[in-house]
């Protein structure tokens, strides 16, 4: 079963986006603040993309 997480990322123009990310399709999330709640970080992809993150927390099983 497929799991997906929610990852939250900034545009240039300083927009806020929300994106539902395959599990399988990250190499690593890596979490950059060290007060409890708080999931700034960094997002690898398996391609090598790498973004910084608002935040990163949830998960679903599958997506409908």
């Amino acid at each position: 079963m497929k799991k997906f997480i929610k990852i939250t990322t900034r545009n240039e123009d300083g927009s806020i986006v929300r994106s539902w990310i395959d599990q399988e399709q990250i190499a690593q999330l890596s979490q950059h603040t060290q007060q409890q709640g708080d999931n700034e970080g960094t997002c690898r992809f398996v391609d090598g993309l790498i973004l910084e993150l608002i935040t990163f927390n949830e998960t679903l099983d599958s997506l409908n």
